[in-house]
């Protein structure tokens, strides 16, 4: 007699999620006065013509209300061993708290002036000097002074998305519906960050990053291929990264309530060397800078940026 073949559903992983009243939860045991609890939480093997339908997991998660959550959960066995039982559970266990603050810093449009003016200053034949490339180059820099004290030959790197579409040849069509990013990184040792030239070296490299390698249509995806072994070469270095971008203007969106009063990335809470750009509301040609710091650190931001603006 042959075996049927079993088609693995993988589509979805059932979840239950209910409150429960049955089960008392002590100091030392758990008492329970319900055995049909115990049922199986994966529907049984179907058939099929010459198929069976095997579902691969199920998730239960039972509320004790005033106590806690039990989760339980059942596996396809020939589709994973205990370790592989237990990596999720260990692996998502719930985040310990950031002891972090989150503050919104403006650079009106005056400040992004005076930036361009200091940098085209000192570097008169630098072009494409944006205002996106003054505003990170001097948040970065103003990150880095206030930040933990570190060798001077360490480098320091930002890393900053560009929308590719049009960066490319043939560029893909406006109606694309889907990810299309490339990414310029700068690498500057930490001591020209802090040093006397301040936030016109940074400038300068993430100018060159724009003018030879975002903004070249040979460039901008010719290592692709590589881009999935880049955190492991990366590993262990002081990357700085933006998140949002000044393309977009998110304070427009209006529900019937008008426009909305303050747009915050929330993911920068997670991340150590994170910050985000978007549009000013109110500040007209300026921009939001958002950061996530512990609040030590952002006391030393908030001064450092306040006073590099006094010029």
């Amino acid at each position: 007699m042959i075996s049927p073949r079993w088609i693995l559903l993988q589509d979805f992983v059932q979840t239950t999620t209910i409150p429960y009243s049955p089960w008392w939860i002590t100091t030392r045991v758990i008492h329970s006065s319900h055995l049909k609890s115990k049922e199986p939480m994966i529907d049984p093997v179907t058939d099929e013509s010459e198929y069976q339908r095997v579902p691969v997991m199920a998730l239960k998660v039972s509320l004790f209300s005033g106590r806690g959550i039990c989760v339980g959960f059942a596996y396809l066995h020939c589709l994973g061993d205990k370790e592989i039982r237990e990596v999720p559970l260990k692996s998502s266990s719930f985040p310990l708290p950031t002891n972090r603050v989150r503050a919104t810093y403006i650079l009106h449009q005056a400040d992004i002036k005076k930036l361009k003016d200091l940098v085209l200053a000192k570097k008169p034949g630098l072009l494409q000097v944006s205002s996106f490339v003054v505003a990170v180059s001097y948040v970065w820099t103003c990150f880095v002074k206030s930040g933990e004290q570190v060798d001077d030959d360490v480098l320091e790197f930002f890393i900053f998305m560009v929308d590719a579409r049009a960066r490319i040849d043939p560029p893909v069509p406006t109606k694309y519906f889907g990810n299309c990013l490339g990414y310029g990184l700068a690498d500057i040792e930490h001591k020209q960050l802090v040093g006397e030239e301040g936030f016109v070296i940074p400038a300068e490299a993430i100018v060159d990053q724009i003018k030879n390698r975002v903004n070249k249509k040979d460039e901008v995806l010719k290592d692709a291929k590589n881009w999935l072994s880049m955190p492991k070469k990366l590993a262990g270095a002081r990357i700085h990264m933006v998140s949002g971008s000044l393309k977009f203007d998110f304070s427009d969106a209006d529900f019937g309530w008008g426009r909305a009063r303050k747009m915050e990335v929330v993911t920068i809470d997670g991340e150590k060397h994170s910050l985000s750009f978007c549009k000013s509301r109110d500040s007209d040609g300026g921009l939001e800078v958002g950061l996530s710091l512990p609040k030590a650190r952002m006391e030393a931001f908030a001064a450092i940026f306040e006073d590099g603006l006094r010029f």
